[in-house]
């Protein structure tokens, strides 16, 4: 039931409501079932009758003579009979496809949705919040981390409602027919079900767990030995890589043997205990009834038996599965219960393209004001920000300095948004999230190490951009500014060229200056470069250089950097120092 209630806690109000109407057609299906299975114990009652020479009186004459239109021919109302059997099981089985269909189809699209809006949460959330987490978690999370929690525990505890509502009106139907028997019956397949969800299913759960985590740590390592491979194969460090590796997959090989082995498990056992419960039966049916009632209290078992371990086998195995599902689930769950997060509510993204003509609250570029601020990392005691208090007016260079942990991209952070601590920073007049909002591209960053998107030279620099939204005239623009536009004319297929997994296809330097040209493509007002300069070799810094005086007074600039000679004009230089201003 946890996992149940985890997984409908993903699901706005609406598709929770939805999802349980499904789940009651579902388990009304079974109705079908029940009366099918009456009609056979119609068509017994009339073969038993037949074979004693005797003629049915009763209800049961009644109701088969209703059914068969008033035949009075035992041949007929046993061709009619027939009839409606095939009808009611065939019925219930195009039915249980159509409404089974129905509701994957349902918890696909809400599985998807629930993406959305895990993968929303998790790019509009503060840079503390993200980084709590390895890539390959957050991974692992948004992707299989959905469907186990969405169509694999939904959908299975859908076949555990529709098939226990089953296994209620058989019993009833049986309880008018053999009562004392179905009591006994009751008991013994109750305990063997409880007997068997103590030893598979609860197992289930740890090693779903299990496979998760060891998945994701295989997959970090295959990630991390491929954006590593240079110094992998210059040291010679490959078979500790390897190693790491297949640790991993043996561990996660492991508990997916077990799982596979425990999932078969139940239809052994329930085949056995239903033989078994048919011996006893005989044998004591034998010692108390003459032969003919002994028969007919085999028969019923055998009818019943046969009916209910499907029931029961669905069960199981829907219990286990959501055992397994539940604990693979367990990364999305808790970023559900987190207050970062609503997974219940959809937020429209505005298109970065749709707002690439918003104007600037001002011209010239923005000023920047920050008020006392501090900023303190969850897991640390020393503040990284100690009550910061600045200036910084709109189209000015700004030069930033600092040695290494002193709070320099720790402050740009600030700025950017992605971090928020006490006091106040203002860009002219708005905080950076709001400012980021109401003009969207406005706020340009440039990070040490630029990563590219396996994509086009113009799908990098229009980032975010769909194909169609892509303004190929504004991407040669910003190569021309980077210099990047006369190496990318030779290339045959020109901003259309594939820059390949990471970049891999292209040097360091040219990397960086595309992903300047990224910070430029929306036409900012606020350009932050952070330690953006250091891959570039002497031509291509000499081509930013002459960039950032092209831009002075127009766009507010905002340069990190260890190169004090980079820049010899700043308008204002900030040095940081522990967290503070020197």
């Amino acid at each position: 039931m946890k996992y149940l209630r985890a997984s409908l806690a993903l699901l706005p109000k609406t598709s929770r409501s939805r999802f349980w109407i499904l789940t009651s057609i579902k388990a009304a299906v079974g109705v079908l079932d029940v009366i099918a299975l009456g009609f056979v114990g119609l068509i017994g009652q009339l073969a038993l009758a037949e074979s004693r020479d005797e003629t049915l009186v009763g209800t049961s004459e009644g109701v088969i003579r209703q059914i068969s239109f008033g035949a009075t021919d035992t041949k007929n109302q046993f061709t009619f009979l027939t009839i409606w059997v095939l009808l009611f099981f065939v019925g219930k089985a195009i039915l249980s496809y159509v409404t089974n269909s129905r509701m994957f189809k349902f918890l696909a699209r809400e599985e998807i949705n629930c993406g959305r809006r895990l993968a929303e949460g998790i790019f509009k959330t503060s840079l503390v919040e993200t980084k709590r987490r390895s890539s390959q978690q957050v991974s692992q999370v948004v992707t299989q981390g959905t469907i186990a929690a969405v169509p694999r525990v939904l959908g299975f505890s859908s076949v555990v409602a529709a098939e226990g509502a089953l296994l209620v009106l058989l019993g009833t139907l049986f309880v008018i027919i053999e009562p004392g028997l179905t009591v006994v019956l009751s008991v013994y397949f109750l305990l063997l079900g409880t007997a068997m969800h103590f030893v598979i299913a609860r197992p289930l759960d740890s090693y779903g767990k299990t496979v998760a985590v060891t998945t994701s740590d295989s997959f970090r390592t295959i990630q991390e030995g491929i954006r590593t491979f240079r110094e992998i194969f210059v040291l010679n460090r490959a078979d500790f890589f390897v190693r790491r590796f297949v640790n991993s997959k043996k561990e996660a090989a492991e508990k997916t043997a077990h799982v596979l082995t425990l999932t078969t498990a139940p239809r052994h056992i329930v085949d056995t205990a239903l033989i078994v419960g048919i011996a006893l039966v005989g044998v004591f049916a034998f010692s108390q009834n003459n032969p003919g009632e002994a028969a007919q209290s085999i028969s019923f078992v055998l009818i019943a038996g046969t009916r209910v371990a499907p029931s029961l086998l669905a069960i199981q195995g829907a219990l286990a599965a959501i055992r397994q599902a539940g604990g693979e689930s367990e990364g999305v769950y808790e970023l559900a219960r987190s207050s970062q997060y609503d997974l219940t509510e959809m937020k429209l993204t505005v298109s970065e393209a749709d707002s690439l003509n918003e104007v600037a609250p001002n011209s010239h570029g923005v000023s920047v004001e920050v008020d006392n601020f501090s900023f303190t990392y969850p897991d640390r005691e020393i503040p990284a920000l100690k009550n910061i208090t600045l200036s910084i007016p709109k189209g000015s260079l700004v030069g930033i300095s600092g040695e290494s942990g002193s709070g320099k991209s720790t402050f740009v952070d600030a700025i950017l948004g992605v971090i928020q601590g006490d006091g106040a920073i203002n860009i002219s007049g708005f905080a950076p999230t709001d400012f980021l909002h109401r003009y969207p591209g406005k706020l340009g960053y440039v990070p040490q190490e630029t990563v590219l998107i396996e994509g086009t030279i113009a799908e990098n620099i229009a980032f975010g951009c769909s194909d169609s939204e892509i303004n190929l005239k504004l991407v040669n623009n910003c190569l021309e500014k980077v210099g990047l536009q006369t190496l990318v004319a030779t290339y045959s297929e020109g901003t259309s060229t594939q820059v390949g997994e990471f970049g891999g296809f292209l040097s360091g330097g040219q990397k960086q200056r595309i992903g300047i040209a990224r910070a430029l493509y929306t036409s900012p007002d606020l350009l932050v470069l952070d330690e953006s300069t250091s891959a570039l070799d002497i031509d291509s810094a000499n081509v930013i250089k002459n960039l950032i005086e092209k831009l002075r007074g127009n766009v507010t600039v905002i340069i990190i950097s260890h190169q004090s000679d980079f820049i010899t004009d700043y308008d204002f230089r900030i040095k940081f120092s522990g967290g503070s201003l020197q």
